[in-house]
């Protein structure tokens, strides 16, 4: 999709709005017809998507208007994590992943990551704001108020989501609040190894906490199975949410180690059978191709005997003009020759009677310089008789 300016939109409806930012539906205007646009604060997004462009990201504060369906009908991520393994490999974590900003054609078979209002660039070791992402699909660093967080909060917010797919629970971990969200992960994930990982990274918890929290162990995955969504829950999908779902961010999977989880195995296998296949279409049209070429036959024979004939008088023409470059060189030769024995005998440095017999032997020398010129006497002839030759060529 080409980047429109904003002076070629002209906003239809509001579609919704988030604490940061607002959709609108727009339509592309004619060219050359202004419309005025309100500024706004969003320089760190503008900043963000110019940085980076890819397939699927959009790439514009104008998105492309996608025929949107329920993200609950998504069985696969593998697009989606593509999309964060790209931008995060140009240092930006979006720190708002959740479903209303997956945008899904399954007709077009396109997927696009939306709103990089709460997207940030990433500096090890810096202390970010914990108020980003929304509730549900908060990591616990920041509901424990650890600001040394990195792309890893993405990874526990697609976890989130990958939870509500299989389990057919949505949102999965669904508190009233920040500090009840937190209470929500650790009944399933255990109050043990919260406080594991509160110790590990010296972290001062709340002291709400102390009242809400309690002690829960973890809790099986399994518990959440049933009839509904067995079919979706594969060890695969289970040894993949426990990757994600981590208390510690340092364990969770990167989004390229996501990519090659063997749970993406089908949709990695489907990708190489279309492109195979792709492959084999385009050698099929080439030897296509290749056929219709020779069908020509007596066609191409005789192409090829003028093209034969045509070589061999290029390169007697070129031989031919080769020789009369040597023949023309030495006419020139001998001319500079001759005036330089004419100058010498109008100086009186070689009489002209004691020296016609110069050219009566088989050659005649001429000093000039510290050099011996040495020229054919049948030379001489032929350069006189092209002095007098008005057009010797």
């Amino acid at each position: 999709m080409p980047r429109p300016s904003r002076a070629r939109v002209e906003l239809v409806r509001k579609l919704g709005r988030g604490k940061y930012s607002e959709v609108f539906e727009s339509v592309m205007l004619p060219a050359k017809r202004l419309k005025p646009v309100k500024k706004k604060k969003i320089k760190r997004e503008i900043k963000i998507l110019e940085n980076y462009g890819a397939e699927s990201i959009t790439p514009a504060l104008v998105f492309e208007y996608v025929n949107n369906t329920d993200f609950k009908q998504l069985y696969q991520l593998y697009e989606l994590f593509k999309a964060l393994e790209y931008c995060h490999s140009m240092g930006i974590t979006h720190r708002d992943v959740k479903p209303h900003n997956v945008m899904i054609d399954h007709e077009q078979r396109q997927l696009r990551l939306i709103d990089w209002g709460l997207a940030e660039f990433y500096h090890p070791r810096q202390e970010y704001n914990v108020r980003v992402a929304s509730r549900y699909f908060k990591g616990p660093e920041l509901l424990v108020d650890y600001q040394c967080y990195d792309y890893s909060l993405d990874m526990w917010s697609l976890g989130c989501m990958f939870a509500s797919m299989i389990f057919r629970k949505e949102p999965f971990f669904h508190g009233h609040d920040n500090y009840d969200q937190l209470v929500r992960i650790a009944k399933v994930l255990g109050t043990d190894e919260l406080f594991e990982y509160i110790d590990k990274y010296q972290i001062e918890l709340d002291p709400r906490f102390n009242d809400i929290l309690g002690r829960h162990s973890r809790k099986r995955w399994d518990r959440f199975v049933h009839t509904e969504n067995q079919h979706l829950v594969t060890a695969e999908a289970i040894d993949f949410l426990d990757k994600l779902l981590c208390y510690d961010h340092q364990d969770r999977l990167t989004a390229r180690e996501a990519m090659d989880h063997p749970y993406f195995y089908p949709v990695v296998e489907e990708h190489r059978q279309r492109a195979a296949a792709a492959a084999a279409s385009a050698a099929e049209a080439t030897s296509s191709s290749a056929t219709a070429t020779t069908t020509g036959g007596h066609a191409n024979a005789a192409n090829n005997v003028t093209s034969d004939v045509l070589d061999q008088m290029l390169k007697h023409m070129d031989k031919r003009l080769k020789q009369f470059t040597e023949t023309a060189l030495r006419h020139l030769e001998a001319i500079d020759a001759l005036d330089i024995y004419r100058r010498r005998i109008g100086r009186g440095q070689m009489p002209e009677s004691g020296e016609t017999q110069m050219f009566g032997g088989r050659h005649s020398d001429i000093a000039q310089g510290q050099r011996q010129i040495r020229i054919p006497t049948a030379t001489i002839s032929q350069t006189v008789a092209l002095q007098n030759d008005p057009d010797p060529i």
